[in-house]
């Protein structure tokens, strides 16, 4: 079985597509409503200087998270995150 990748683990530049969202149900419910959904694509648009918050762009939306936050955001296996 392939490791899993998470939000948190794309650098700037780098996009993915949405898989699930771990975590406690009202953690995760809060990012649902931000509109981290399954199948839903996301790019990471930059970083703050000490790395954490990053900024994603999804569904049109920029969206800041914690590095925390980006880790229970699973990404689809075997999708291209070089941005290009």
């Amino acid at each position: 079985m392939a490791e899993e990748k998470f939000l948190s683990q794309l650098t700037q530049g780098q996009e993915g597509i949405v898989k699930r969202v771990k975590g406690a149900a009202r953690v995760k419910r809060r990012l649902q409503e931000m509109g981290f959904v399954a199948g839903a694509h996301v790019h990471v648009a930059k970083f703050a200087p000490l790395k954490d918050p990053a900024e994603y762009v999804i569904r049109s939306y920029h969206v800041s998270l914690r590095r925390q936050e980006a880790a229970m955001i699973v990404l689809e296996p075997d999708v291209p995150t070089d941005g290009e």
